[in-house]
């Protein structure tokens, strides 16, 4: 079963995709003007016990745990008084589109939401001197770079199976290169 999540810029955006809209972005925090709002304040310490409760792997609160109203109201907040790219994600490792969202895309992401996308996987700046796999780096960028939609995310699936099916030889390609992780499928959903 998806959850919900409330997500902001993107952690690693000098090598995220401009528009990038997936899972690897920063979380609602209790920020400053937080702080000075107790309702506020109040929200967002129980959705961060629920949403920090899960394993790496499902972060994010399901609705039986923290309303739907009240994910609206936080989001809103961080929105309004912290940065204007925080609104409400809905991920699930399977197509399942809860009514009132719209679906997005499909990021590519390790256990603790590390982004191929937008961990900057795609975006080569070494030079063909500084290491050996460059120019397979480089045209696999392109190739991927190329399927992102308007969301900077992957749209098709089959591009997506492709993508994982790279990952897993890429350790046996490039020893030590890759972070060696288990890389898994998310689909993202926005509200309508």
């Amino acid at each position: 079963m998806g959850r919900y999540i409330i997500l902001g810029e993107s952690i690693a955006s000098d090598v995220s995709p401009d528009n990038y809209r997936g899972i690897y972005r920063s979380h609602a925090y209790p920020h400053l003007s937080i702080q000075e709002n107790e309702r506020m304040m109040e929200l967002c310490i129980k959705y961060l016990d629920i949403a920090g409760a899960n394993s790496a792997w499902d972060n994010g609160v399901k609705l039986e745990d923290f309303s739907m109203n009240d994910l609206k109201i936080l989001a809103d907040f961080h929105k309004r008084y912290i940065n204007p790219q925080f609104e409400i994600i809905y991920y699930d490792y399977v197509e399942s589109c809860p009514n009132g969202m719209e679906f997005i895309g499909i990021d590519i992401a390790g256990e603790g939401g590390h982004s191929i996308i937008g961990g900057g996987f795609f975006v080569n700046n070494s030079e063909p001197e500084d290491n050996n796999h460059y120019y397979i780096s480089k045209g696999l960028s392109q190739y991927f770079l190329s399927k992102l939609n308007k969301y900077g995310l992957f749209f098709e699936r089959e591009v997506v199976d492709i993508c994982l099916g790279i990952l897993k030889e890429w350790e046996f390609l490039f020893p030590g290169w890759l972070e060696k992780l288990s890389w898994r499928k998310f689909y993202l959903y926005i509200m309508k």
